[in-house]
């Protein structure tokens, strides 16, 4: 799992020292995923037990963040868009679903300055380029084939780094290895 941490602020503020200390104090089952000591959103969001929390350094309260409403195994990785401003989580539904290659994996988004959640992208496979911009492969059609077996169709859709999309790339054969 990435540990990014952005830090909005420069100075020892009351406030980026209370995100600072609660970072240093994060348990062994904890991981941080960002901190931001800014005064707009002066927090801490860090995973323990497959669960997202928000440590609010304002009021001084732990919350648990709900941001893949269909459920989830675990997680599997956390990144943040370049601005910093969107948290990535990607998660694992293997146990969930009886399509595996349409939404064994999902990608989900939390908005650090407005703590709104939403789905991105479901699929079976995912990558990231270090520009940020990432992708998750997933199928998008069954077909029955001369021999009597299906093929199945997949393609990639393409992200840029905050999450809109940025492209398809062409449908083609899934070869099952």
């Amino acid at each position: 799992m990435a540990v990014l941490l952005p830090v909005s602020a420069s100075g020892q503020t009351p406030i980026a020292n209370r995100v600072k200390a609660r970072a240093a104090r994060l348990k062994s089952n904890e991981t941080a995923i960002a901190k931001y000591t800014d005064d707009r959103r002066h927090c801490l969001f860090f995973v323990r037990s497959s669960r997202i929390f928000k440590y609010d350094a304002v009021s001084g309260s732990t919350s648990e963040i709900v941001f893949c409403q269909d459920g989830y195994d675990t997680i599997m990785k956390t990144w943040i868009s370049k601005d910093g401003g969107i948290m990535f989580v990607l998660v694992d539904r293997s146990s969930l679903t009886t399509q595996p290659l349409v939404d064994k994996q999902e990608i989900c988004s939390l908005n650090s300055f407005t703590g709104k959640t939403g789905k991105i992208a479901s699929g079976f496979s995912f990558g990231i380029k270090k520009d940020g911009s990432f992708y998750l492969t997933h199928q998008v059609d069954v077909r029955k084939n001369a021999h009597g077996r299906y093929d199945h169709i997949v393609e990639d859709q393409w992200f840029y780094d905050d999450g809109r999309p940025l492209w398809v790339k062409d449908r083609r054969l899934w070869k099952n290895k």
